[in-house]
């Protein structure tokens, strides 16, 4: 018998079979490729800064080369050999439903996706969670087998698959439509014009990343250096944040605005941009203003207000790199636990292979802020300029050496060295342009950081770093104890546009007592907000005490 006519018998005899295994082939790789990269895509646009379309032509190529493969070694082992066929399919669809179920209800248990190397045996819970979720799926799936004829397993997996793959679509859908990810316009923030700087007045905010005071202070003592670097600089060491996270403190930085779970956040965002007062004053006074930092809403007035953000559509550059962090993007939620330490992403990375053709996407990252200070000049030009620049810091994860070399590991107070690295390089930069003595120069974070050390309970998030010398200004280092906060920095940038000093910007005095408020919450779980307030210094971090009050997304919106 030829191999054409086998397989015609065989078609005859038992096509259901084979349409089993197609259709499950399907909805696993549908799940798989597009329901979970497009899932994590919704779920995450923010952060992740280009299209669904290019998103799409990444990953319906991966789903139609992943269900071809499938495909092909279900019909070899359908024409060949019946056992292992039906063995493979019952595999294939055990692994389909515990897939699934691990990526929709098993998620409790994961770290965030940040590039961070984590201990994965912390997370030992999601391990027996998985298994279990396996072992039930496979008891169910084999039992059924056992008890149902062939032809009503081949039925049940047939259904299962196409039910389960219109659910996932009318859910994807759905998701797109409440996240608005169907938008066309693509808000992103280039390196466009950075490098310029005003021969009449500069108005420059360096934010480092999670550059925590208490660490600061310490090198700072320790290190010479850092003293004649900020020279003309008030040092602010007793400065309190207002948020722990970057997307929230900057918001409340430009507008003084809380946020407590009353509203909905992309709408705060846009309205406290939309209403701030430095940035009014700033356009009052004939300032070109550039944000770079990818923390901005996604609006696309923004384009009118600032030079280097734009309304452009990305393409795929590097289709293999983004298909790499599609995968793993996927692969962090529906892989199985002992497999999602491979798939660990940091998601902020994913655009380097989206990259747009006529601009530049901002970046956060040290290093490439350093080498570029080293190879090229600032170009003058008669516009006044205000730049917010937006570095990683001593954010995670801490990888660098002092000299911005990339040795695998590092630690937390070598990384606020690496950041003031960066801001002696971009101070030099300035003095050599001519452009610093008529600049207004904060250097400050967005928030602290734990450093890492147990201690006090480990408290630092709320002691951001904040240095400051007005246009004109020379003196020496000075550092202040005043006790300040975030929300005295609107009175304080509009004293500075209008020639203050750095040591005039403020209210209080060293010897001033005063409670000072900041809203807590847990990384990925700011639906549940506390306020906290510091009744001492920053470094008491005994008197920085919750005060009961609790801002609730979920009790709030209801």
């Amino acid at each position: 018998m030829t191999m054409k006519e086998k397989l015609k018998n065989r078609l005859k005899q038992d096509k259901s079979s084979l349409v089993a295994g197609l259709l499950a082939a399907m909805a696993l790789n549908f799940l798989f490729f597009i329901y979970g990269t497009l899932e994590m895509y919704f779920l995450n646009k923010a952060d992740l800064l280009f299209g669904m379309v290019q998103v799409l032509k990444v990953v319906v190529p991966l789903f139609l080369m992943g269900f071809a493969l499938a495909g092909a070694v279900f019909f070899v082992l359908w024409i060949t050999n019946e056992k292992i066929y039906i063995g493979g399919l019952i595999s294939y669809f055990i692994a389909y439903l515990a897939t699934y179920i691990q990526g929709t209800f098993l998620l409790g248990d994961l770290p965030i996706m940040n590039g961070t190397p984590y201990e994965w045996s912390d997370y030992a819970m999601g391990r027996v969670k998985t298994i279990a979720a396996w072992v039930i799926v496979a008891i169910i799936i084999i039992v059924a087998y056992k008890f149902l004829k062939k032809e009503k397993f081949f039925f049940m997996v047939k259904i299962l698959s196409v039910c389960m793959t219109l659910m996932l679509l009318v859910t994807g859908v759905t998701l797109c439509i409440q996240t608005e990810s169907y938008k066309s316009e693509e808000i992103i923030t280039t390196f466009d014009r950075e490098f310029e700087v005003s021969s009449n007045k500069n108005f420059i905010i360096l934010m480092l990343d999670s550059v925590n005071t208490e660490v600061a202070n310490e090198v700072i003592e320790e290190n010479p250096k850092y003293q004649e670097l900020f020279t003309d600089f008030t040092y602010y060491r007793n400065m309190l944040g207002a948020y722990p996270n970057t997307l929230y403190a900057v918001s409340y930085l430009f507008s003084g605005d809380w946020y407590e779970n009353d509203e909905d956040l992309n709408e705060y965002r846009r309205r406290v941009f939309d209403e701030s007062q430095l940035f009014d004053k700033l356009e009052a006074m004939d300032y070109t203003m550039g944000l770079y930092t990818g923390e901005i809403p996604h609006y696309k007035e923004l384009t009118e207000q600032f030079v280097n953000v734009v309304n452009l559509e990305r393409t795929v550059t590097n289709y293999w790199g983004a298909a790499g962090c599609m995968i793993k993007l996927s692969g962090f939620r529906y892989g199985m636990f002992d497999l999602k330490q491979f798939f660990n992403i940091n998601i902020y990375e994913c655009y380097n292979y989206f990259t747009p053709s006529e601009h530049v996407p901002y970046t956060l990252s040290n290093e490439w802020l350093y080498k570029k200070l080293q190879a090229e000049d600032f170009q003058m030009v008669d516009e006044n300029w205000f730049k917010f620049i937006h570095v990683d810091g001593a954010h995670v994860p801490w990888e660098l050496n002092e000299d911005l070399v990339n040795i695998g590991q590092s630690d937390y107070k070598t990384m606020v060295k690496v950041s003031l690295n960066v801001v002696e390089a971009y101070i030099n930069e300035l003095k050599q342009s001519g452009a610093y003595d008529n600049s207004v120069i904060i250097v400050m974070a967005d928030h602290g950081v734990n450093s890492g050390v147990e201690k006090d309970d480990c408290y630092r998030h709320q002691m951001p770093f904040f240095c400051v010398k007005g246009i004109g200004e020379e003196h020496e280092f000075k550092i202040s104890d005043a006790p300040i906060s975030f929300e005295d920095m609107q009175t304080a940038f509009l004293r500075l546009l209008d020639g203050s000093s750095g040591e005039e910007i403020f209210d209080w005095d060293e010897n001033d007592e005063r409670e000072r408020r900041f809203i807590f919450y847990t990384y990925g779980d700011d639906d549940y907000m506390m306020e906290y307030v510091q009744t001492g210094h920053v470094f008491e971090v005994e008197k920085f005490v919750p005060t009961g009050n609790v801002y609730e997304r979920k009790t709030i919106l209801e």
